[in-house]
């Protein structure tokens, strides 16, 4: 049930996945309330991603086997820019966000098939990364995905 009245601070799991070794694909997921409850998602709830061929979209899965269908909005694709292809150690400036929509992933070489965790993280509403430093939680605990 939507609450009119709901908080304006609320935070996001934010978890970082990749393709083929040229691609990441960033989750921004939930709505939570605390940042203990965006960080107990990320750490232990969210465990599969991949290309779902029924819906044409990214689905993922969390540990009880739930599958949750993701929007476009909620997915920033970056690709492996083509001077950094040979490096052995790449950084976050290695990479450009790229305009692509889950509808062309099937089309696009190392986008068509599931995905390995790379991390996660958390976001404020402004879209912020949260420090973790210091961050107690119970892997597994309880939180509400939806």
């Amino acid at each position: 049930m939507n609450n009119l009245f709901a908080p304006s601070t609320f935070y996001q799991t934010l978890s970082i996945w990749q393709g083929e070794p040229e691609w990441e694909i960033s989750i921004f997921f939930g709505r939570f309330e605390t940042i203990a409850q965006a960080a107990e998602c990320g750490y232990s709830h969210l465990t599969n991603l991949k290309y779902n061929f029924d819906f044409n979209c990214l689905t993922i899965d969390d540990y009880l086997n739930q599958t949750y269908r993701l929007d476009d909005f909620q997915i920033l694709v970056k690709k492996l820019r083509p001077e950094s292809e040979q490096k052995t150690m790449v950084t976050e400036q290695d990479y450009v966000e790229t305009k692509i929509k889950m509808s062309d992933f099937p089309t696009t070489p190392g986008l068509d098939g599931t995905f390995s965790s790379l991390a996660y993280g958390i976001v404020d509403h402004f879209g912020q990364i949260v420090p973790l430093t210091g961050l107690r939680y119970r892997a597994n605990a309880h939180v509400s995905l939806r």
